[in-house]
C-alpha cells in the first residue's frame, strides 16, 4: 500500500483553499478608495454643491452628493468632484468605477458627466468615460478599465474625478467605489463582465426617439424602388423567375490601412493573407493611416505606392489622409525652421507634389486634419468665446489658402475638414470654433465641402441628441459629412456591440452622410490594440458581428419572386450595384445594375448577354 503523507496532504489542501478564497476575492476586487467618501473629497467649480439623504431603498447608499446650477467654465474639467486614492495600483490592473446617478435636470437633457481617473503628476487618464444619463431615477455605472498608461502609483499619485463642467445641468451622484481585481488576462472572466454596467439614450431602447428617425431615414433616402421589365420576343412574361442581388453599396463602408501591411512587408505570411482578405470581404473603401501624411509622403513613398496599387486592384474607394497637419511635429522637421515666405511656398510645393500625383485617384482630401487643436501653421481665428485667437507662422488666412490650391490643383476631389472631439465628448468650444473656421474659410474665397467627425469614443458612448443638433448646426455651410476614424477603447464586449450597432445605425440614418470608416480593423494593426473588428488572432468580435450583419443582411438586399401578369417584378432595394437575373425554363438572363434612384429595367429573355439600360425617374 501506498503510504499517503497527510502533512503533505493538509499543505496541499490549505494552499488550494488560499487560491480559492484569492480567486473569489479577484471577483469581488479590491477597494482602492477611502472607506468615507463623505469625509476625504475635494471639488472644484461648483456653482451648488451639497451632500443630500437618499430614501429610495433600491440603491445600496443612503447619501448623495448633490450638484445644481452652472458649473465651472466653458469645458468639462472646468468642475469636479475628487478624491486621490488609497492604495499602490500597479500597471495593468484590471480596475472597475461604479457608481448611480440620477438626472435632475428638469428637461432630462442628458448629463455632461465625465468619470476618469488619473496620475496626478502628468494627468495622464486611463480612463476617461461619461455618464450621460436622461433619466429621472437612479441609473447604475460601472466602467472597467486598465492602468495601462501610469506606471506604478502610490498613496496619493492617481485619483478618481468626476467632471461637470461646461454646462448648467443638475445631478445626484451615489455608490461611488473602485475595486481593484488585479492582473486579470483576456478574456476577462464572465463573474467579472457580469459586473459591469453602462448606459447611453437609446441603448436597448427600440423606441428611442433617434432610432425610430434614423431607421426611417434609412427607408426614405438609402433606397429606391425598382422595377424589374421581363419580356421574351418583346412580350411581357409572367410567372418568370427574378432574382436581385446586390454586390456593392453605395455607401463608403471602409477602414484605415497599412501600404506596408497590404504589400506583405511588415506583417508574416499568414497575418498578410488574412488582412488583405479581410479589407476585401468586409470593405469597398480604404484609407491609408499613415502613408499619404506629409513625412511619409516624403520619406517613405513606396509604402503609399504599394497601398493605392491595393486598392485599384481591388476596386476600392481611395480617401486621402492627409495634405496638411499643421503643427510642426506632424510636418517634415525642416518646416519648424522655415521663414513664413519659405514655409508657405514648402506646403505649396507639397500640395502641387502629392494632390498633383494623385490627380483623379483620390475621392476625397482631408485639406487640413484637426485644425482645432493643430494651429502652429495658421493660428487660432478670432470671434469664438473660450478661444484665443492666434496668428501663427503664416497667419489666419493660410488656411482659405490650403483650400483654394487643393480646388485647383484637383477639382474633381471633395475638400474635407477632418476634426475630433465633437461626437465623442462634445466639446462645445471645438465645436463653435470648426464651425467658425468653415465659414471663415468661405469668406475668403475657399470651399470646405465636406466635414468629418473623426469618432475616436475610447471609454465614452455617443449621445445622439448632441450629435443630431451639431449636424443642425453645419447643414447651412457642409454639403457632405463622414465618419473617417471610428474605434474605441472600452473593455465591456457587450458595449462595443452596442455602441457599433447604434452609432452604425444613427451615421447611416443621416441623409448627408456618405461614409463610415473604422481608424483600423485588426488588433494586430491597431494604434489601441482594440479595433472594431477582429481579435488579434482574426476571432470575430460581437461588434465584428454586428457590422458583418449591417452591411451584409440588414443594409443589402438579396430577394428574389416571379413577374407579374404584366412581366413585372418590383421591390424596394438599397442604392448600389446589382446583379438581376430573369429566367424560364431554358432562357436566363443575367445584367448588371448601378441603383441610384427610383429605376426601371428591361431584360429580354431572347439573349442572356445584353443589357437594356435601366430608366430613372
Amino acid at each position: 500500500m501506498k503510504r499517503v503523507d497527510l502533512h503533505a496532504r493538509a499543505l496541499i489542501t490549505v494552499a488550494g483553499l488560499l487560491a480559492i478564497v484569492a480567486a473569489a476575492a479577484a471577483q469581488k476586487g479590491a477597494s482602492v478608495l477611502p472607506a468615507d467618501l463623505f469625509s476625504t473629497y475635494s471639488t472644484y467649480g461648483a456653482e451648488s454643491f451639497q451632500v443630500v439623504p437618499v430614501s429610495d431603498k433600491t440603491v445600496p447608499f443612503e447619501h448623495a452628493f448633490q450638484i445644481q446650477g452652472t458649473s465651472g467654465g466653458p469645458e468639462f474639467w472646468d468642475a469636479s468632484l475628487d478624491w486621490n486614492v488609497t492604495s499602490d495600483i500597479p500597471q495593468n490592473d484590471l480596475l472597475l468605477l461604479a457608481f448611480w446617478i440620477r438626472n435632475l435636470n428638469t428637461d432630462l437633457q442628458p448629463l455632461h458627466v465625465i468619470p476618469a481617473f488619473q496620475d496626478n503628476v502628468t494627468y495622464n487618464k486611463s480612463l476617461i468615460a461619461n455618464a450621460p444619463s436622461d433619466q429621472p431615477g437612479w441609473i447604475k455605472y460601472a466602467i472597467p478599465f486598465r492602468i495601462d498608461e501610469l506606471s506604478q502609483v502610490t498613496g496619493d499619485g492617481s485619483s478618481v474625478q468626476i467632471f461637470f463642467g461646461g454646462q448648467t445641468q443638475a445631478f445626484e451622484i451615489g455608490g461611488i467605489s473602485l475595486l481593484d481585481f488585479g492582473q486579470v488576462p483576456d478574456p476577462i472572466p464572465s463573474s467579472v463582465t457580469s459586473q459591469f454596467a453602462f448606459y447611453y439614450p437609446g441603448r436597448g431602447d427600440a423606441q428611442a426617439p433617434w432610432k425610430l428617425a434614423a431607421k426611417n431615414n434609412i427607408l426614405q433616402t438609402r433606397m429606391a424602388d425598382l422595377t424589374v421589365n421581363v419580356t421574351r420576343d418583346g412580350v411581357p412574361v409572367s410567372d418568370a423567375a427574378v432574382r436581385v442581388d446586390q454586390t456593392a453599396s453605395a455607401f463608403y463602408w471602409g477602414s484605415a490601412v497599412d501600404g506596408c501591411n497590404v504589400a506583405g512587408n511588415c506583417l508574416d505570411a499568414s497575418d498578410t493573407l488574412q488582412y488583405n482578405a479581410n479589407i476585401v470581404r468586409n470593405f469597398n473603401t480604404v484609407v491609408l493611416e499613415n502613408d499619404l501624411k506629409w513625412p511619409n509622403w516624403e520619406c517613405c513613398r513606396q509604402y503609399a505606392i504599394d497601398g493605392i496599387d491595393f486598392a485599384q486592384k481591388n476596386k476600392l474607394h481611395l480617401r486621402g489622409h492627409n495634405l496638411i497637419w499643421p503643427n510642426f511635429d506632424t510636418m517634415p522637421a525642416d518646416c519648424a525652421t522655415l521663414s513664413p515666405a519659405a514655409l508657405t511656398a514648402r506646403i505649396h510645393n507639397h500640395f502641387e507634389n502629392e494632390e498633383g500625383a494623385l490627380r483623379g485617384q483620390i475621392y476625397e482630401w482631408d485639406v487640413v486634419n484637426e485644425p482645432y487643436g493643430s494651429n502652429q501653421v495658421q493660428g487660432l481665428i478670432p470671434g469664438v468665446p473660450g478661444v484665443t485667437p492666434a496668428p501663427g507662422v503664416l497667419g489666419n488666412s493660410s488656411i482659405a489658402d490650403w483650400y483654394k490650391w487643393a480646388g485647383q490643383i484637383d477639382p474633381g476631389t471633395v475638400r474635407n475638414m477632418n476634426d475630433a472631439g465633437i461626437f465623442e465628448l462634445k466639446d462645445p468650444i471645438q465645436e463653435a470654433y470648426d464651425l467658425a473656421l468653415v465659414r471663415y474659410i468661405g469668406s475668403l474665397g475657399g470651399s470646405v465641402q465636406g466635414f468629418s467627425f473623426e469618432s475616436h469614443f475610447y471609454q465614452s458612448a455617443p449621445v445622439f441628441s448632441d450629435m443630431q443638433a451639431t449636424i443642425d448646426d453645419f447643414d447651412p455651410y457642409i454639403s457632405k459629412y463622414g465618419v473617417t476614424e471610428f474605434d474605441f477603447a472600452m473593455i465591456d464586449p457587450s458595449l462595443q456591440a452596442d455602441l457599433t450597432r447604434d452609432y452604425m445605425t444613427f451615421i447611416f440614418g443621416q441623409p448627408k452622410f456618405n461614409e463610415f470608416l473604422m481608424w483600423g480593423f485588426w488588433d494586430g494593426a491597431h494604434w489601441l490594440n482594440s479595433a472594431p473588428l477582429y481579435n488579434l488572432d482574426w476571432s470575430l468580435k460581437p461588434s465584428g458581428k454586428v457590422f458583418e450583419s449591417l452591411t451584409r443582411q440588414v443594409w443589402q438586399t438579396h430577394t428574389a419572386g416571379t413577374t407579374n401578369s404584366k412581366g413585372e417584378y418590383a421591390v424596394r432595394a438599397f442604392k448600389g450595384a446589382y446583379k438581376i437575373t430573369a429566367s424560364l425554363p431554358g432562357h436566363t438572363c443575367t445584367v448588371p445594375l448601378e441603383l441610384e434612384q427610383a429605376a426601371s429595367i428591361d431584360i429580354s429573355l431572347n439573349c442572356d448577354s445584353i443589357r437594356v439600360p435601366a430608366k430613372h425617374y
